[in-house]
């Protein structure tokens, strides 16, 4: 990520920041709602690259709104790119630190990070995706039809 988010702030220049977010005029505010709101709609479809492109549009637009860059660490850790969700959690939470769901994200992310990764061998997960589950007698692929209309 080639964003100037992606280095750490020093708490001087994160308190101005703070600073400057809560000077911020009802407009501004507004608008910040308005992307989220847009994001979500987004989501909700199924359409992340598109809630992607806007929140990323909308954090260079506004880099002191801590909930686009929440927004855009749940999209990146959708689509994978776990860093720079990571950043953008580190991003909202330090510049709203009062709020504790910005933390909770961070948090989550940093320990799926530090998971031990298991990984099956090949053979075994080449087993478990090509054999079927065994099914006996019972096909529930087959038909929902009633009894009484089979006949």
């Amino acid at each position: 990520m080639a964003d100037s988010m992606a280095v750490r702030l020093s708490e001087a220049a994160l308190a101005a920041r703070r600073t400057a977010y809560a000077a911020r005029t009802d407009a501004e505010r507004d608008r910040v709602r308005r992307v989220n709101e847009y994001a979500i709609w987004c989501v909700e479809r199924g359409m992340w690259d598109e809630a992607r492109i806007h929140l990323e549009q909308a954090a260079r637009r506004d880099s002191l709104a801590a909930s686009l860059h929440n927004n855009l660490g749940i999209i990146y850790e959708r689509l994978g790119q776990r860093d720079d969700a990571r950043i953008r959690y580190q991003t909202a939470a330090d510049l709203n630190p009062g709020r504790p769901l910005y933390r909770a994200n961070l948090k989550r992310l940093r320990a799926a990070l530090e998971a031990p990764l298991i990984v099956l061998p090949d053979s075994l997960a080449a087993q478990e995706l090509l054999l079927p589950p065994s099914r006996g007698e019972h096909r529930p692929d087959v038909g929902a039809m009633p009894e009484e209309s089979r006949r």
